[in-house]
């Protein structure tokens, strides 16, 4: 790795209570109220069935990466033992950082649309957030300002 490179990761057992645990909890959520209320068989049947796919989703397109370099060439985030990576060439123009309400989190949508990737929530659990924060900032002011 250069010294170039920053790197940003949620330490293990943050990352447990971060991620799988809220995935973990999200499903046993879920199917209590399956059981719990009464639902049409249908109804039981499609959710039951949307549960394993908004999960899998979320670990095929890295919605909350555990990782995240930056460095003078690009961006890579991973999760889940698989990484996406971006050129800031190829994405100038296309890097949106958003805040919410919710303190602990800011949404990254980076390039034009793709079902699998591009979209990332980074939480204030990963090492050096606010500096991560600022750099993506910096870097998608100044892609901004290049012409296309």
């Amino acid at each position: 790795m250069s010294p170039a490179v920053s790197r940003h990761r949620i330490p293990p057992r943050r990352l447990f209570f971060s991620a799988y645990l809220a995935d973990a909890l999200l499903a046993a959520a879920w199917l209590w109220l399956l059981v719990a209320r009464p639902v049409a068989e249908r109804l039981r049947l499609a959710l039951l069935a949307l549960l394993p796919l908004v999960l899998l989703y979320g670990m095929l397109s890295l919605q909350t990466p555990s990782e995240v370099d930056v460095d003078d060439d690009g961006i890579t985030l991973r999760a889940y033992g698989r990484a996406h990576r971006f050129r800031w060439a190829e994405v100038a123009g296309t890097i949106r950082l958003r805040a919410f309400l919710v303190r602990d989190r800011v949404f990254l949508r980076i390039g034009p649309f793709h079902p699998w990737r591009g979209r990332y929530w980074l939480l204030d659990r990963l090492d050096g957030w606010p500096a991560l924060v600022e750099a993506i900032r910096r870097r998608a002011a100044v892609s901004d300002a290049q012409p296309a």
